[in-house]
């Protein structure tokens, strides 16, 4: 069934029934009731008016830190700083070094993998590292007999381009080694004293705490699993996604603090792209401190207003033209202001062309565009 032609009447019938009614009363509803364009744009109306029509202006007020925007947000460890412990090579994890809710150094030995593919590399490292000790040897020995003449040129310069490559040839090995947690004070045991040969050492990234193991000791890992959850002591951050709108107005160095506390944080990093699923983008910001709230935990968090706005209420706002304007109200007369707005929650903060003190219609806003529309203003 087409209900189109009919909905149309309907409406029409209401919008006809509006402005009778909005006329009938501006001539016929007080003997003195009158209403004097002055401009396209400014108009009068009696206080009796205003009270008949039930139109209320109400001094602007500034904004405060407690009209912030509450939206919920999540602990996370700082993105500069690894989280979790990675497993290095394919093997089984042999020991763990800390228990749970102990602190660590960065550097420190948090667990050990038995791995074959470790003790390839470590006898690969071990045989360059003995070439490289045999090529200084055949160096120095060739730039002697060449100093007494023994030798030609040529030869020196032969066992000089292969101690560089005996020099290349360890470097990467030890390369190889320090991804398994081997430094060069761990390679010397290891050449000395075969220490920790056929295992890779997991290592703490930074100084932090241990907080969720998710392999135990004896269970087999892989190249990238991850064995447990750290902690880092560095100042935690919180992750928090808002709406693109909610968004615009914050940049990197912005303040936020937490809800019912005084715990302030710095926005840090911010998206700028918008997630087409959720309209939102995601905003990171840094403690100021320490604080002792378990990673994963939901906070609120408080988007403070932009410093030296003034609030206006969203009763106040209309729309004309793509502009958002307020009706102000000075001496007896009534104009149309455009404004730039700034979302703090349901209301907004105009951080100029609006004063503390000057008067906006925050009821009948509705009635005073049509007033102004119907003395010539643009629809």
């Amino acid at each position: 069934m087409n209900r189109g032609p009919r909905k149309l009447r309907q409406n029409r019938t209401v919008t006809s029934a509006f402005a009778a009614m909005l006329a009938m009363f501006l001539v016929n509803g007080s003997a003195d009731a009158q209403i004097t364009a002055t401009s396209s744009e400014e108009f009068s109306l009696s206080d009796q008016e205003l009270i008949n029509l039930g139109i209320r202006f109400a001094p602007v007020i500034a904004i405060s830190e407690e009209m912030g925007i509450r939206v919920p947000s999540l602990v996370i460890a700082s993105p500069h700083k690894r989280s979790r412990l990675i497993a290095t090579v394919e093997g089984e994890v042999r020991e763990w070094r800390i228990e749970l809710g102990e602190s660590f150094a960065e550097g420190d030995i948090l667990a050990i993998i038995s791995s074959a593919m470790a003790s390839e590399q470590q006898a690969a490292w071990i045989e360059t590292r003995a070439n490289l000790e045999n090529a200084r040897l055949e160096s120095l020995r060739t730039d002697k007999l060449f100093a007494e003449g023994i030798v030609a040129q040529r030869r020196q310069q032969q066992s000089q381009i292969a101690l560089q490559q005996a020099i290349q040839l360890e470097a990467s090995a030890a390369q190889a080694l320090d991804r398994l947690g081997f430094d060069s004070a761990s390679r010397a045991e290891l050449a000395l004293n075969n220490t920790y040969l056929g295992y890779a050492l997991l290592r703490a990234p930074d100084a932090g705490r241990l907080v969720h193991q998710t392999v135990r000791k004896g269970l087999p890992v892989n190249p990238g699993d991850v064995l447990a959850e750290l902690e880092p002591s560095s100042p935690k951050w919180l992750s928090i996604n808002l709406s693109s709108t909610m968004a615009s107005g914050l940049q990197v160095g912005s303040r936020l603090r937490l809800a019912d506390s005084a715990i302030g944080l710095t926005l840090r990093q911010r998206e700028y792209s918008i997630d087409p699923a959720t309209q939102s983008v995601e905003i990171l910001a840094e403690f100021d401190g320490s604080v002792d709230f378990p990673l994963g935990t939901n906070l609120q968090v408080i988007l403070e207003p932009p410093s030296g706005g003034v609030l206006v209420p969203a009763s106040a706002v209309v729309y004309s033209n793509g502009q958002t304007q307020v009706f102000i109200r000075r001496d007896d007369k009534i104009q149309p202001r455009s404004l730039e707005l700034l979302p703090i929650g349901r209301d907004y903060s105009a951080v100029s062309g609006l004063a503390v003190g000057e008067e906006i219609a925050v009821d009948g806003t509705a009635l005073l565009k049509g007033m102004q529309l119907g003395l010539g203003g643009d629809s």
